[in-house]
């Protein structure tokens, strides 16, 4: 993010493939403060991290969020049946983004990618795929 910065004035749309954390929100605040659109299409983001974007990119104007999986603060809370806990997109996430131009989430509550309280990493990352039907 810092070579983009330094490099890509312009720079004001990105799609993340990975886990999207606060020292990552900050990357993206500091080093592309002008950013337009932000993808974080089937990855897991920490809350904490999704608000603070939400407050300081300023132009954010699209925020893709679909098939996201929010996890606690520091990403480590544990389900009892094991695997980490996961919660949907919040009222204080989506009263967040209620300025922006348009924000995408799921609203298939029977999404086999959305539902359930814990999943392996290795198969929800393979979301990153782009479904045809998206």
């Amino acid at each position: 993010m810092t070579s983009i910065g330094a490099n890509c004035k312009n720079f004001s749309e990105i799609k993340i493939l990975c886990s999207f954390d606060l020292d990552f929100a900050d990357a993206i605040v500091t080093n592309a403060p002008n950013l337009k659109f932000l993808s974080l299409r089937c990855t897991v983001a920490c809350k904490e991290a999704l608000l603070y974007a939400l407050k300081s990119l300023e132009h954010l104007e699209v925020l893709n969020l679909t098939h996201l999986r929010v996890a606690d603060k520091a990403g480590h809370e544990r389900h009892p049946a094991g695997g980490l806990l996961f919660r949907e997109v919040d009222n204080e996430l989506i009263e967040n983004a209620s300025r922006l131009k348009k924000f995408i989430t799921c609203t298939d509550r029977s999404c086999p990618k959305c539902n359930g309280g814990t999943i392996a990493d290795e198969e929800f990352m393979r979301g990153n795929q782009f479904d045809e039907e998206q």
